[in-house]
Order: C-alpha cells, then structure tokens, then sequence
C-alpha cells in the first residue's frame, strides 16, 4: 500500500513539474520573450572627443538598461551620452503601427535636433512624461512679463520623452534610432 501511495506521488509531482514548465513556457511568450516576436533593446554610449574627433565609448551592452557601477565612465555636468534603441523585427511579417518610445533620463537633458534614424517616419516629443506628445518645436501657454498668457516654444530641454512612429517595418530587419543628451 505504501509503494502504491509512493508511484501515486510521484507521478502527481512529475505532473505539477511539467504544468510548472508549460506555464513558464507561457509566460516568456507573452511577454515577448520567444525568438519570434519583435524585441526592443537599449545601449548608451559616452560620447567625448579625442584629437578634434568624436569617440564614442560603450556604456550599456546591447539590451542592458543601465550599466553597473563597475561600467559607468566619469561622467561630469556637461558629458553627453547617446542612445540607441533598436527595433527587430524576426517574424514573417510586416508590421505597422509601432510606438517606440524612449525616456530623457533623469539629471539630463535632450540635445535638440540629436534624434535620428535611417528609418523613415514620424518623430514626436513629449514634456509631460508621455502623457501627451507633439512634433517640434513643442509650444504651450506661458505667462509673458506682463503676465498675459502667450503661446511659446517649449526649449528641447524640458523634453521628457521621445516617441518614433517608422510606419510599415519588414520581416527580418533591425531599426536604430539615436538621441542625445547632456548630463546637467
């Protein structure tokens, strides 16, 4: 009767392990994580100059979102760090209507006219942290000296995010898209 209860468990264990598996098989599919949905990923890169010329110096491997202490070069007020974000796109089909999005981190502030991209389509900046967003220059309602409210242009500094609209992306292409930013 014992070796009975015993197969009886372990077969029941061996179940819940393989419901386990499939579960978490699952779950990295939804979230995007198979080899057959598109991926974004995030590198930062310390752009100084040496010589008269631009050095760009990796800060974040390909994916990474931030480097480890160990990783970050000395930067100062002033340093400027560039970004890309990368789009694939492995599947067998076109796709459209992609929102990429990127932050302004904190303790920096955008370069105007820094984001570019190989890639056609709409860019678009937002000053509210993504809640609403708009192309440059970005304008709102500002009060003057003599305190009449006027339309103004927002400086790209005030900028908070910044959102690529590229329109129809192919099967099995790779999209980049940069910015830059200086550390206050």
């Amino acid at each position: 009767m014992n070796r009975v209860l015993t197969i009886r468990m372990t077969c029941l264990l061996l179940l819940l392990l393989l419901l386990m598996v499939v579960l978490s098989l699952s779950t990295v599919s939804a979230y995007g994580l198979s080899k057959d949905q598109p991926t974004t990923g995030l590198q930062g890169f310390l752009v100084t100059s040496k010589d008269g010329r631009e050095v760009i110096e990796a800060v974040t491997g390909e994916g990474q979102s931030q480097a480890t202490a160990d990783q970050l070069p000395k930067t100062v007020p002033g340093s400027t760090l560039e970004y890309r974000v990368t789009f694939t796109n492995p599947t067998k089909k076109s796709l459209s209507g992609a929102n990429i999005q990127a932050v302004i981190p904190e303790g920096t502030r955008y370069l105007e006219k820094s984001a570019t991209s190989k890639t056609a389509g709409k860019l678009e900046y937002s000053i509210d942290g993504g809640r609403s967003w708009g192309q440059a220059p970005i304008k709102r309602m500002r009060k003057n000296k003599e305190g009449q409210s006027v339309l103004a242009v927002v400086p790209a500094s005030e900028y908070t995010h910044l959102r690529w609209q590229p329109g129809m992306i192919k099967s099995g292409t790779m999209h980049v898209f940069k910015y830059r930013v200086q550390v206050n």
